[in-house]
């Protein structure tokens, strides 16, 4: 792949020489370690003054498919200017909203290769790099998001009793919360097409790129205990992403293990990690703001004992710094009060079936 990176710059550093093209950069799934022999080759061509009347073009150089996008430097810095202020919150959760090609444009300058800089393109690049937790965090919400308008969909075509949308739907839910956990290794790209590069990248062995597939291949009509399953499995992937990867890129996967405690979390709830703490949210019914902490022992208490869940915190601690120091006391009254709010429920228990 080096190799075609390095002759694209070289046609694009010689197509790209007029007066008002200020900077160009590649910038694609090649420049983010994900492309193949088969991938396109993005340029970016940046103007200082007015662009033609043509936002993209295609050419054909030695072989080499080149799509060209041309920005002015103006709509550039609005661009990224509109995804770092981008925010949520209690009660607005409308920052995970942020246009999504302004946030794929963003995304693409922080993976980018420099062609050939200006002054103006190194302090737009220098702006966005220097935001990269906060492009991940985002990351992080939007694929939250996605996954939960994805799983709400699913859930009414369950109810229709439409198999093919549900097998559909469900499939789009994990690839979602797939995403999220691959920001939360760092692999900032949209598109679910390369995520299962991106998971194995970020996470190695641990990955959890191979529990991505939802119904059966022989065609199987999907039952009430797949849509379950298919909830919790979304339920894990977002959870864990949002808490490992709030303070920086994490670089293991926690894989469940089996445990002797009775309780499971609530599958009505999903989370949002946003700045004031962990949001979980049962659509249109109940929402409650935990500290990270909290959330990690909800997260963990699916099918372990709190002397279990105690025991695993330390190992996540260097990811997840806010659970340094709780021990088995602490998470039992932790436990405890998820037991009071509903958010932890007893195995068998109705509604507990994910």
């Amino acid at each position: 792949m080096e190799s075609r990176l390095e002759l694209a710059a070289l046609l694009a550093e010689d197509l790209f020489r007029s007066p008002e093209v200020d900077s160009v950069y590649l910038g694609g799934s090649l420049t983010a370690g994900l492309g193949n022999a088969t991938s396109d080759i993005d340029i970016f061509v940046l103007l200082s003054g007015e662009r033609p009347p043509a936002d993209v073009a295609q050419l054909l150089e030695q072989g080499e498919r080149l799509d060209v996008e041309y920005h002015t430097l103006a709509e550039a810095r609005a661009r990224v200017e509109r995804v770092l202020a981008a925010r949520a919150g209690v009660g607005d959760l409308s920052g995970y909203w942020t246009g999504e090609s302004d946030l794929d444009f963003t995304v693409r300058l922080l993976n980018c290769r420099p062609v050939s800089r200006s002054p103006a393109f190194d302090a737009l690049f220098r702006q966005v790099t220097d935001a990269a937790a906060h492009i991940r965090r985002l990351l992080l919400g939007v694929y939250s998001v996605y996954a939960q308008a994805v799983l709400e969909d699913l859930r009414g075509a369950w109810d229709d009793g439409d198999q093919e949308a549900t097998a559909h739907l469900g499939q789009s839910a994990l690839l979602y919360a797939a995403k999220g956990a691959a920001a939360a290794a760092g692999q900032c790209y949209l598109g679910t097409k390369w995520v299962f590069r991106q998971l194995r990248q970020g996470y190695g062995d641990q990955s959890p790129h191979r529990d991505l597939r939802f119904g059966a291949p022989d065609g199987t009509p999907l039952g009430e205990a797949d849509v379950s399953a298919l909830t919790g499995r979304v339920q894990e992937l977002l959870t864990q992403s949002q808490l490992i990867g709030w303070h920086g890129p994490a670089d293991r996967w926690h894989r469940p293990t089996a445990g002797t405690g009775t309780l499971v979390r609530n599958p009505d709830f999903m989370p949002f990690r946003i700045p004031e703490g962990v949001l979980l949210s049962h659509e249109r019914v109940r929402q409650l703001v935990v500290k990270p902490q909290v959330a990690a022992v909800w997260w963990l208490s699916h099918g372990l004992a709190p002397a279990e869940v105690a025991a695993t915190l330390p190992a996540l601690a260097a990811r997840l710094p806010e659970v340094a120091g709780m021990g088995p006391e602490r998470v039992g009254s932790v436990v405890a009060a998820l037991v009071r709010q509903g958010l932890l429920l007893e195995s068998g228990e109705p509604g507990a079936d994910a």
